[in-house]
């Protein structure tokens, strides 16, 4: 049996074999923090925090200071707290067929739409803090069912607009600062009266 003959150094390409690992390792976790939408699904019930890999489908938590798109669908571990530090969502969607969510936790910045989807009602008791464009309303259909919003929503230095869409309704229990409803500013009590705002 004829020998193997080896051209060259094999052990010169270590440097580079591990240089091209780094930059797999990397290319992975820039992928993860650029992911445009997370997906609950509660799989690490009962652990409901954001920042369990396994509530999210598929499996991989947002980072802090995300920017993405969040839908919460499923049945599974419906109280669902924001433990993670910093973060802006474009779009919040709770989807057909979902159960009864409370959102909880440290507040987030809401830069797009909440829609409800499920037929059924959803609380979201986290404060928001609505981007201002005025250009660009945030819309919050509620569908045929309730949204109640617990959480203080406020707008930073100026008017951010807020449109209701659907037949359902919308419930505010605590104030709004710096809030347009249909273009007129103002900052309305919590309560059914705020209905009226919108």
């Amino acid at each position: 049996m004829k020998t193997p003959i080896l051209i060259g150094n094999p052990n010169r390409n270590r440097p580079l074999r591990a240089l091209f690992a780094a930059a797999g390792i990397l290319a992975s976790l820039n992928s993860a923090m650029a992911q445009s939408a997370f997906t609950w699904d509660g799989g690490a019930t009962p652990n409901g925090n954001w920042n369990a890999a396994a509530n999210w489908n598929p499996d991989g938590a947002p980072a802090n200071n995300f920017n993405t798109n969040f839908t919460f669908a499923g049945a599974v571990n419906l109280l669902a707290t924001n433990n993670l530090t910093t973060g802006t969502i474009s779009n919040w969607t709770f989807a057909a067929g979902a159960g009864s969510f409370v959102l909880t936790g440290n507040a987030v910045t809401n830069k797009g739409s909440i829609t409800n989807s499920s037929g059924v009602p959803q609380t979201m008791n986290l404060p928001m803090i609505m981007a201002v464009n005025n250009a660009n309303p945030h819309y919050i259909n509620v569908g045929t069912s309730v949204i109640t919003n617990g959480g203080q929503i406020t707008a930073p230095t100026a008017n951010a607009s807020l449109v209701k869409v659907g037949a359902g309704t919308l419930v505010f229990n605590s104030p709004l600062t710096n809030i347009l409803g249909n273009g007129t500013p103002g900052n309305a009590a919590p309560g059914s009266a705020t209905i009226g705002f919108l």
